[in-house]
């Protein structure tokens, strides 16, 4: 969920900051990081998580599923009603787990115990 929620914000942080504030993208990182590490998430972590997260935005016909993300909380960035991002979220990170699990075997009756 960590990931899910990073790489929404950092889309939706950039947006505002890029359409609202004419923010430097530099400004908008440390931005990103402040918030995320107030968060408890490790300073460290949230640092590489934005570098990547730039690194996915800036990479043209990219569809990778962090890009992806990047996308939904841009395409939210000008909207009052914030309920359908952050139910995203939680959609977003369900989905990922489903598709990135990997199907456990079915274990034989003899070793139940």
């Amino acid at each position: 969920m960590c990931q899910v929620f990073g790489f929404t914000l950092y889309g939706y942080v950039f947006g505002i900051g890029r359409v609202h504030c004419f923010m430097d993208v530099g400004d908008i990182h440390a931005i990103i990081v402040d918030q995320l590490a107030g968060l408890g998430i490790g300073r460290k972590y949230v640092e590489g998580l934005v570098q990547a997260a730039h690194q996915e935005f800036i990479t043209e016909n990219n569809q990778s599923w962090q890009n992806r993300l990047i996308g939904v909380g841009h395409s939210h960035a000008l909207k009052e009603d914030m309920r359908v991002l952050v139910d995203s979220i939680f959609t977003n990170t369900a989905a990922l787990q489903k598709a990135t699990s990997r199907p456990t075997a079915a274990r034989p009756w003899w070793r139940f115990w």
